[in-house]
């Protein structure tokens, strides 16, 4: 797989070094005393459809979840149907490695699919869907090309940090934490821990996409009618 520098190389000199605070994303006061540096996801804008903080999630070497959040950009212009500026993700690739992606996915004029095991649910322009599967020969501080094709424009290429299992992005790749410096220097094993139920899997969340559609519309038709 071709793969960048590694990251943590990169951010070595001049980065600002910060204690990770109490663990907050995945609802539980699980506290990590490893000292690094914030690695932002990657983004990508030149497209209608923007992907915005993609990173892979990694327990250990060779495989992660993709998380990532997609934001489509159009709006239904007056007089044209409904639907009309959806656009659909079909595939998403990574140069060397797999992604256990099942496409099409579509994302809804004006909003937005969040990939992530996160249990916070979106607000009601969004969908929630599971994290992605990767898998690969990269390492943990690596960088991953990561592909997506959507129905209309030009394919995206993000170039994904591998960040690990712990802290900030804890249970994203299951239970079992990467271990930090410290548990590692006590040599300690990775721990498990229990996570929280994700906002959604694929079937469910779509479904309750399509039951709200169906609700608006409803209640749209009879505003018209009285």
């Amino acid at each position: 797989m071709k793969l960048r520098t590694r990251f943590a190389r990169a951010t070595a000199v001049g980065a600002l070094v910060l204690l990770t605070p109490a663990l907050t994303s995945c609802g539980m006061d699980f506290a990590t005393d490893k000292v690094y540096t914030p690695a932002p996801g990657a983004n990508d804008r030149s497209e209608r459809v923007d992907v915005l903080n993609a990173v892979i999630v990694a327990t250990a070497d060779g495989s992660g979840t993709l998380v990532t959040t997609l934001v489509n950009n159009d709006v239904v212009q007056a007089g044209e149907p409904s639907g009309s500026a959806d656009r659909e993700l079909t595939t998403i690739t990574s140069e060397g490695g797999t992604v256990e992606f099942t496409g099409p996915v579509t994302i809804k004029a004006a909003g937005h699919v969040r990939f992530s095991n996160d249990p916070v649910t979106s607000d009601r322009d969004g969908i929630d869907l599971p994290g992605i599967r990767v898998t690969g020969s990269f390492k943990i501080g690596d960088f991953v090309p990561v592909t997506l094709q959507f129905n209309e424009g030009e394919p995206v290429t993000v170039e994904a940090p591998v960040v690990p299992n712990n802290g900030h992005w804890a249970c994203q790749d299951g239970p079992e934490l990467t271990p930090n410096h410290l548990d590692e220097y006590a040599h300690h094993e990775p721990h498990t821990v229990t996570c929280p139920e994700p906002a959604g899997t694929t079937e469910e969340a779509i479904q309750a996409d399509a039951d709200a559609e169906a609700e608006a519309n409803a209640d749209a038709s009879g505003t018209e009618s009285e």
